[in-house]
């Protein structure tokens, strides 16, 4: 077994990246890190921060290659990273908080669902 310490912050979501070697955990925090899982000592190996203190990330996602990292916050948005730098590379807007985020599984598409009452589906191929 594997356990990893979130330093007293609840856990929100999980993601498992395709590789299966890897995690990416949402926390009742602006951030979410990615751990590699090569046995029983997970390792850090990136966190995004989804802006200000206040900006809870709810929710997780892999893109299906591994190479992105989609998280939906209180902060009333959704964000996509490069999985491996942690660089922000769009951010998708939302009336209320950001309750759900889903690539298609061929990954050009992101989905996003909000307390505002509406999902959204957003290109991004050319990311």
């Amino acid at each position: 077994m594997c356990r990893i310490d979130t330093d007293g912050w609840f856990v929100l979501a999980v993601s498992w990246h395709p590789n299966g070697r890897s995690i990416a955990i949402a926390t009742g925090s602006a951030h979410t890190r990615v751990y590699d899982i090569p046995g029983q000592r997970p390792e850090e190996y990136v966190a995004v921060k989804g802006g200000s203190w206040w900006a809870v990330v709810l929710d997780v996602a892999f893109s299906p290659d591994g190479t992105r990292l989609a998280t939906g916050s209180a902060a009333r948005g959704a964000r996509v990273w490069d999985a491996a730098s942690g660089q922000q590379l769009l951010e998708v807007r939302h009336d209320h908080q950001v309750t759900a985020v889903a690539f298609s599984p061929d990954g050009t598409r992101l989905a996003t669902g909000s307390d505002d009452k509406t999902a959204r589906v957003r290109s991004v191929a050319e990311l």
